[in-house]
């Protein structure tokens, strides 16, 4: 056993909670192309809730380009109503497309492998589809 001692005095506790379920209006902030760890290409996005007790906080968000998950990034431009939904596009104009658009997310708490609080985004949807939970079932 090692008699090594720690200072955690300088060491910030996470007050983070994850939002309650439900639907959140969102805007889509910092739209970021970068790579994701298994190297596909992937769109980080920063979506800002705008509306409502949680407005001005914000859930974190990755698109990956690949095979499995396109369909994830056409229901976010269809969400926006973009005409990339229908279309080839690279992956700047999609980025570009998503900058400042809002839209509705399905969001359900959860936990991250640590232990630590997080939101689990479920489904998207357009600003002007109902917003309650049939559209997440």
């Amino acid at each position: 056993m090692s008699d090594q001692t720690y200072d955690f005095s300088a060491e910030k506790s996470s007050n983070f909670q994850s939002l309650p379920e439900d639907w959140y209006k969102v805007k889509a902030t910092e739209p970021k192309v970068t790579t994701s760890t298994s190297g596909n290409p992937m769109i980080t996005i920063a979506w800002q809730v705008t509306e409502g007790d949680y407005e001005n906080r914000k859930v974190f968000d990755n698109l990956v380009f690949s095979t499995n998950s396109l369909w994830k990034i056409k229901k976010v431009l269809e969400a926006v109503k973009s005409p990339l939904a229908n279309q080839s596009a690279r992956i700047q104009d999609v980025a570009e497309a998503l900058k400042d658009q809002e839209l509705r997310i399905y969001l359900l708490p959860d936990v991250k492998q640590d232990g630590s609080p997080t939101n689990k985004i479920k489904n998207y949807a357009g600003i002007s589809e109902t917003s309650d939970n049939s559209l997440y079932k």
